[in-house]
């Protein structure tokens, strides 16, 4: 890998930089982190025009360096920065979420468990989902929060903002369904919208 990098942000698991090809010239995304799951599960989301382009995957260690398209901004910065987004704009984002959406349920068998605006990446009009550390592999049926027989699951780590966006029987520990996204997608457009979440 020969790249120069210059950091965007840092959480606890991973950071995210921007990177530049030192023969090509061209910028990246460069994902640093531990979490082969990830990878796995973005590889397989491959080939969809709403979900980020993996360029390339490195392995150093236990450090893995997930390579991907250097996106001009995230939907929560847009919102900030307009107030709330026009009907029109929220009407055609929507549409493409929905599209990536509908291709990891259908297609790739998994949820995405993390759709919320830091995640959805914008680049004019392209509108793609990142961010694949918290997604699983879809189940078969409808979770009912009464069902005992519901698996349940460890509670993930999240920060307040995003779990703002979480389905309700997320809270509960019961596992994602395609509803569980599609819940939180509701959720993004009411934002994209109104410009702030409901009191």
């Amino acid at each position: 890998m020969s790249y120069t990098q210059f950091q965007i942000f840092r959480c606890r698991n991973s950071s995210v930089w921007e990177c530049v090809h030192r023969h090509s010239g061209l910028r990246y995304c460069v994902k640093i982190m531990s979490n082969l799951q990830e990878v796995s599960r973005l590889r397989l989301a491959q080939s969809h025009p709403n979900i980020i382009d993996l360029i390339q995957v490195v392995e150093s260690n236990d450090t893995v360096y997930i390579v991907m398209e250097l996106m001009h901004c995230n939907l929560l910065t847009r919102v900030i920065q307009n107030d709330c987004l026009p009907e029109h704009t929220a009407q055609r984002m929507t549409r493409h979420l929905l599209l990536g959406l509908q291709y990891l349920h259908d297609h790739v068998r998994i949820c995405h468990t993390g759709v919320h605006p830091s995640n959805i990446l914008l680049q004019g009009d392209n509108v793609m989902l990142a961010d694949f550390g918290a997604a699983v592999d879809r189940v078969h049926y409808r979770p009912s929060l009464s069902d005992s027989k519901v698996p349940q699951v460890a509670s993930s780590s999240s920060s307040s903002s995003s779990s703002q966006y979480r389905a309700p029987e997320r809270s509960k520990q019961v596992l994602a369904t395609p509803a569980s996204d599609m819940w939180s997608l509701g959720v993004v457009v009411y934002f994209m919208l109104l410009g702030h979440m409901s009191s």
